[in-house]
């Protein structure tokens, strides 16, 4: 899985979610009248909608599914499902300048009628319940949340493809931050970014740069948050080995 590491502002690394499609296929298919439904049946459409659960960003839930189902698990099944995506947000990619792309949230799914208590649960019952699911799975959920991007900026787009350009030099948004010395002029660091504490950088710190020459070479975001455009300056952004 590739990171977004690099952070020059005129290179755009791509990095992936955690899913590898935004979109899902579930291997439902609808009954036939009076057709037998196994208790295998019952379990397999329950673990598919803990999956659709899980890529709308909720949690999986115990569905306790049996054979023959009664109108409670049949309720509940139909309950879990009938959740929205991740909220409405603004992702945002930087390359030089800033663009902001706004992804809505996910409609709930709807089809299946709730069944009474004490009703039997029949085929057209189980149709309703299982489109639901599909029509569930082929809508675009996108939330940059999921990707793995370090600087935790980036577009999103319906493949759970995020893009992402990590220029970003605010010091609110690195931690573990040790001075290693002067370079041309710049007061070098190492540290990691808050969202990505597996990789070491050696580089600047845009709010030391705005009190220098190369204040220029500092950019602001629409959160207010500084990027660094280390083009402008006479040193390079170094990952630390």
């Amino acid at each position: 899985m590739p990171l977004g590491t690099n952070p020059s502002s005129t290179v755009t690394s791509t990095v992936y979610g955690t899913n590898a499609s935004n979109s899902a296929f579930y291997a439902l298919t609808t009954v036939a009248l009076r057709q037998t439904i196994t208790a295998a049946t019952w379990n397999t459409i329950g673990a598919y909608i803990n999956t659709e659960r899980n890529r709308r960003g909720a949690a999986s839930v115990a569905l306790n599914v049996a054979n023959p189902i009664s109108a409670a698990q049949f309720n509940a099944m139909k309950t879990a499902v009938e959740i929205a995506g991740p909220a409405a947000d603004q992702a945002y990619n930087t390359s030089g300048t800033v663009t902001v792309t706004t992804y809505p949230q996910a409609p709930v799914p709807t089809g299946a009628t709730a069944a009474a208590s004490g009703q039997h649960i029949t085929a057209a019952g189980v149709n309703a319940l299982v489109n639901e699911i599909l029509a569930a799975g082929t809508v675009c959920t996108c939330n940059c949340n999921y990707c793995t991007c370090n600087c935790n900026y980036c577009t999103c787009n319906c493949n759970y493809a995020c893009t992402c350009n990590c220029n970003y030099s605010d010091r609110r948004l690195k931690e573990n931050i040790e001075y290693v010395g002067m370079a041309e002029g710049v007061m070098l660091y190492s540290f990691n970014y808050i969202s990505d504490k597996t990789t070491t950088y050696v580089g600047a710190m845009a709010q030391d740069l705005l009190k220098t020459e190369y204040a220029d070479a500092v950019g602001l975001d629409s959160r207010g948050y500084y990027t660094v455009d280390y083009g402008k300056l006479p040193i390079k952004f170094k990952i630390k080995k």
